[in-house]
Order: C-alpha cells, then sequence, then structure tokens
C-alpha cells in the first residue's frame, strides 16, 4: 500500500482527490509518472507517484483494503435498485483481479512490515496526466485545503466486463486476523446482491472468472485445487433443473426457466471461480439430442397428460355413462379436465406436443368423439378451454389442421346457432371457431354445407342486433373475429359467401366500424403465430369489400373518409419495398377504382402528392409503382 504525503486536488474524472494521510492500493505502475489506485471508498483512478510513498503494512489490511472497496460497490448498486454502473463493474473487475495477485504473493512471502512514519517534506509539484488521459482541467492549481471529497474515476475503454462480487472463500494465513465483523460484512453484501444487469456486456448471463477457473480447499492438511473447467456437466442438466423446480413448485415451465437461470447467474456472481461452470449449465437450456427426447418422455408432465388422455378416452368409451343420467362422476372427469388443461398451459411445449405426437393425434380424435357425446354443459366449456390450450400450443398448427377436418368444426357451428343466449357459451364456442380458422387452410368441401350463407348472414345478425347488452359487450367482439377468420378460407372474392350475405344486407354498419377501429391501430385479432405467412386478416377483408361494387359502397362516407385519412398516413409513413406499404396502396386503388370517390375527392392533392412521391422513388419497388401507374393511367382521378 501506498500513503499521501501531500493533498491533491483535481477535477478530471480520470483522476482521484485526496488528503494528507490517505492510504492507496496500487492496481498499475506501468505508467512513467501516475499510479492507478483504489481508496478503500470503492473508487479507483490515477494519483502522481511523487505525492505518496510506500506504507509497508500486513497482507490483512490490503485486503481488507480492497473488500472495503469492493463492499461499498455493491452497497450503492444495491441502493440503486441493484443496476451496477459502466465504471462500477470495471472497477469491480480491477479489485478482484488485484485481490488475486495479492493473495497469491502472500502463499509465497510470509510476514509483514510495520507502517513506515511519513516523513516531513516541501510539497512537490505533481506530474502531467499521462498523454492517454489528457483532458482540460478546470484548475490546475493546489487549492486550498477543503474537506475530502474524491470523484469517482472511469479507468478504461476496454471491453466491460460483467459484475465479479469479491471471493468469500478460505482465506490464505496471512488474513487469518480479519475481524469476524468484516468478514460477515462483505458476506452478507455478496449474498444479497440484486440481480445483475448484463444487458450490454454480451451474450452470457455470468460474469467472468477473475483469474481463474479454479478454488482451493483443505482437504486432510493438504491443498487441493478444483479445476472447473474440467468438470462434467450433463447434457441436459438446465432442463432436469428446470423439471425439479417445476415439480416441486406447481410453476410454469417459463417462470421455472426464469428461477433457474436466475439461481445460476446469482451464483455465478457471489463465486467467481465457478462461473464458467454457471455458464455451461445456462448452455444446456433447449439442447435437442436423444438423450433430451427420451428424457422427455420420463417427464412427469408427459407421463401425468398421457395418463389423463387415456382417462377421458375411458369416459368416451363408457357407454353405460353415456346411456343413464347419473352424473356421480362429473367431479371426477372435471378435475381431470382442468389438470389437462393446467399442464397444456404451463407445461414445456415440446413435451405437449410429443404426447400429441405419440399417437397420431388419436387423442385429440377421441377427445372431439367425446365432446359430441357429453351432454353436461359444464364439461363441455371445460373441453373448449381444452380444445384452445391445444390450439395454442406453439407448433400447434398441426392440431388445428385436425380440427378444422373433423366434425368438431360443423359440431361447434350448430352448438352456436342453438345456444345464442347463454354468452358464455357462445363466447368459448365463437372463439374456438376463430382459432380452428385462424391458419387460413384450404377446408373440407362438405364445410360450407353447413357454414353457409344462412350461418354468416346468423352472424351478422348478432353482431348488427345483438339479444341484450350482455351480448353487445362480451359477444359482439368475438363474432366479428371469427368472420375475419373464416374469411381467410375465402381465396375468390367474386365467389364469397361472406360477400354476398353483406351485398344482401346492404350496411353492416357495426361490423365496418369495429373493422375500421382495428385497422387504425394495426390489429389483427386472430393470429395465433407470430411469423406465420397467413395474410392481415383485417387488411384482406377491406381488399375484399372493395373488389366487389356491390360491397365497395357498404362504408358511410365519413367512415369511407376515415379509412382514407389511414391510408394516406401509412402510405407516407412507411418506408419503400415495406410489404405493408404495398398492401395499403393496392388497398387504395380498389377504392379508388370501385367505391363513389369522385363524389367527395377527399383529401385528393395529398393524395396525388403521396403517390406522385411514390412513382419518382428512386427504389426499385416493383408492385408499387405498377399501381400507382395504373391509378394515373386507368382512372384518371388525379388529371385535372
Amino acid at each position: 500500500m501506498y500513503r499521501a504525503l501531500y493533498e491533491y486536488k483535481t477535477d478530471l474524472q480520470q483522476y482521484l482527490s485526496f488528503q494528507t494521510g490517505d492510504q492507496f492500493t496500487v492496481l498499475d505502475n506501468s505508467q512513467k509518472d501516475w499510479f492507478l489506485v483504489q481508496n478503500g471508498y470503492g473508487e479507483i483512478g490515477y494519483i502522481p507517484k511523487n505525492y505518496v510513498q510506500e506504507d509497508k503494512v500486513s497482507i490483512s489490511e490490503v485486503l481488507k483494503s480492497i473488500d472495503r472497496a469492493i463492499e461499498v460497490i455493491h452497497y450503492d448498486a444495491s441502493s440503486k435498485g441493484g443496476k451496477y454502473t459502466h465504471i462500477q463493474r470495471e472497477n469491480l473487475r480491477k479489485l478482484i483481479e488485484h485481490r488475486d495477485n495479492v493473495k497469491h504473493s502472500a502463499d509465497t512471502q510470509q510476514g509483514s512490515a510495520a507502517s513506515s512514519e511519513v516523513p516531513s517534506c516541501s510539497r512537490r509539484a505533481a506530474p502531467a496526466p499521462p498523454a492517454e488521459g489528457q483532458r482540460s482541467r478546470s484548475s490546475s492549481e493546489v487549492k486550498p485545503e477543503q474537506p475530502h471529497c474524491s470523484s469517482m474515476g472511469l479507468v478504461s475503454n476496454s471491453q466491460i466486463p460483467k459484475e465479479i462480487v469479491k471471493d468469500n472463500q478460505a482465506q490464505s494465513p496471512e488474513v487469518s486476523d480479519m475481524s469476524n465483523r468484516d468478514k460477515q460484512s462483505a458476506l452478507s453484501l455478496a449474498m444479497t446482491c440484486p440481480k445483475v444487469d448484463t444487458t450490454d456486456t454480451g451474450s452470457s448471463p455470468f460474469p467472468s472468472p477473475s483469474k481463474s477457473n479454479t478454488m482451493s480447499k483443505k482437504v486432510q492438511g493438504e491443498t487441493t485445487v478444483i479445476d472447473y473447467s474440467t468438470v462434467a456437466v450433463p447434457a441436459n442438466l438446465g432442463d432436469d433443473l428446470v423439471d425439479v423446480v417445476r415439480n416441486n413448485t406447481g410453476v410454469s415451465y417459463k417462470l421455472s426457466c426464469v428461477a433457474v437461470e436466475t439461481m445460476l447467474a446469482h451464483i455465478a456472481t457471489s463465486i467467481p471461480e465457478v462461473s464458467q461452470l454457471m455458464d455451461r449449465i445456462n448452455r444446456t437450456f433447449g439442447e435437442v439430442n436423444e438423450g433430451s427426447q427420451a428424457e422427455e418422455e420420463m417427464n412427469a408432465d408427459y407421463e401425468r397428460l398421457t395418463d389423463l388422455f387415456v382417462r377421458l378416452t375411458e369416459c368416451k368409451d363408457d357407454s353405460q355413462q353415456r346411456g343413464w343420467f347419473l352424473h356421480e362422476d362429473e367431479h371426477i372427469i372435471s378435475a381431470n379436465l382442468t389438470e389437462m388443461l393446467s399442464i397444456l398451459e404451463n407445461a414445456k411445449p415440446s413435451v405437449c406436443r410429443k404426447v400429441l405426437e405419440s399417437d397420431s393425434f388419436e387423442s385429440v380424435h377421441n377427445l372431439v368423439q367425446y365432446y359430441q357425446m357429453e351432454n353436461r354443459v359444464s364439461l363441455r366449456l371445460m373441453l373448449l378451454q381444452v380444445f384452445g390450450a391445444l390450439c395454442s400450443l406453439e407448433g400447434g398448427s398441426a392440431v388445428i389442421t385436425m380440427l378444422l377436418c373433423s366434425v368438431l368444426t360443423t359440431e361447434l357451428a350448430k352448438e352456436l346457432q342453438q345456444n345464442i343466449d347463454d354468452v358464455q357459451r357462445s363466447s368459448y364456442v365463437a372463439l374456438l371457431l376463430s382459432m380452428i380458422f385462424s391458419t387460413g387452410e384450404p377446408v373440407p368441401a362438405s364445410l360450407h354445407d353447413h357454414l353457409n350463407a344462412d350461418f354468416l348472414n346468423f352472424i351478422f345478425e348478432n353482431i348488427e342486433n345483438p339479444v341484450s347488452g350482455d351480448h353487445e359487450d362480451k359477444l359482439s367482439d368475438v363474432l366479428v373475429n371469427l368472420v375475419l377468420a373464416f374469411n381467410l378460407h375465402l381465396h375468390v372474392p367474386a365467389a364469397s359467401p361472406m360477400l354476398q350475405v353483406i351485398e344482401e344486407r346492404r350496411t353492416v354498419k357495426v361490423f365496418t366500424e369495429k373493422i375500421l377501429l382495428l385497422f387504425n391501430r394495426d390489429e389483427d385479432p386472430v393470429r395465433l403465430f407470430e411469423g406465420s405467412s397467413v395474410p392481415n386478416s383485417v387488411m384482406k377483408v377491406l381488399q375484399d369489400l372493395y373488389s366487389r361494387p356491390g360491397t365497395a359502397g357498404i362504408l358511410y362516407t365519413n367512415d369511407a373518409k376515415v379509412l382514407l385519412d389511414i391510408i394516406l398516413r401509412h402510405l407516407i409513413d412507411l418506408s419503400p419495398c415495406d410489404k405493408l406499404r404495398s398492401s395499403h396502396l393496392k388497398l387504395m386503388q380498389l377504392y379508388l377504382e370501385h367505391a363513389d370517390y369522385k363524389e367527395h375527392r377527399h383529401r385528393s392533392t395529398e393524395l396525388r402528392e403521396c403517390l406522385q412521391r411514390i412513382q419518382a422513388e428512386e427504389e426499385d419497388t416493383g408492385d408499387d409503382k405498377h399501381i400507382v401507374q395504373y391509378i394515373f393511367t386507368n382512372l384518371t382521378l388525379f388529371n385535372d
């Protein structure tokens, strides 16, 4: 350690101010005239070499000073919500590295020397700061003595390491005289350190090891070094830990993953020597191999879900239960369905899919048959929720395809028409139908025999003229979503039964108002899976409406003007080559071509300028320029 001979004041961020007698631990002495030091208060910076003198103290005193600095940094970060600054992270790394160096030197050098007295001599002039650290100083003269106030130092612009917490493992013999209070304080601060913010320090959530990836321990009087880089980590340990957390707490798979990752990160932060080991464990999450696939079949969720499907299949095959009105088993079936729903919503999605794939989705088919046979409303409602959870599984398109081609679709359509007075039941049925239709897949030809013009007219009637206020509040939006999803399967507007129904009704005011609201918000309420190739359902229904002259005038004039405002805003805001801009431009073309724009010519000047700007773009925007050229050439709306 070094002791200050004189007072030193500075306004530079990279340098420390200090008082006569302050002690420092040198971290770097490579500069000619400057030491990089820590002052025991968590601050690191440069001080002039000729202002300090070596102060020989015991190794334990040096370690105490370093530990105090580490504790101060942790305490300051914990008081601010556990967020470590750029400076604090770098300072922690340097302090830990220096502490390791001191401990290493203590193993080879024994004994300590008493502190030397501070000689009385005249003050010397401080050297100029290092060239690479030059900055303008607000004052280069020594100021009169003031109360001690150190300035936090920014140390280097090298790669920022993650937080490293002080080592609380076995100390060297020279540290044995550290007070119990200091030990407990350091340990408490390290173990209660909040979760570390590592968003700007690389992909790994764990701090870099201080200097080595080893830890020593006493074994029968001899020191044994453990090299954690050689410790074998099972390939699926991360997933196993998640299963342990989920099985013992009942929380969802996603929350269990968060719990395990947080625990590994905290261990790595608290014990830097094992950080690489924790990182290796963390990397085992989601590794797909033969072992992981086999372990999924031994997963508790896998076994329980398989058993529940078997139990419900037995209910389907129980002809006695279906023939008698003896419902003593209702609470048992209800409990099974509740547990199945919980597993489908909270278990690892790949485990659920594996259960379904194990019998080629025969279990889903059995569930559909059971739904047909079950008359109890409470159980049918629970089955609807189970079907919804099956459709919502990540990668659950195979389930949707099966349900779409099953008898369930027509069964649900009949149930919706027969039980429209029951708001809850109708909402569940309409929501499940929307999910089944949400993929836009081709449907069996026989399906349109049941979901025909009469069915669509029934839906529009309940949207426009709801039976009660409860229906208007809770059912109308769900029915609108059902129309949007069903329209994804209708690829030829000229032959669309939905457009035919709208044309015959002549007005669907409530429906179009809700569509405009969704369009303005850029929302697609029936999109289940992000990244799917299914077109935006709201954009498609608007383009379909304006593809036929019979439905192009379905909007009231004020609503049509609102539509044009929304389209124009998107055309101005969206960048060239954006597919969404192309969709809006296509919708604009269809509106101008088939609607009554000549009657109001809403914002014609702005629209013309927008189209001219698109036409003059240097980028190769493909269809955009062709659409604009078609509007100017064939529609002759802006030639005056």
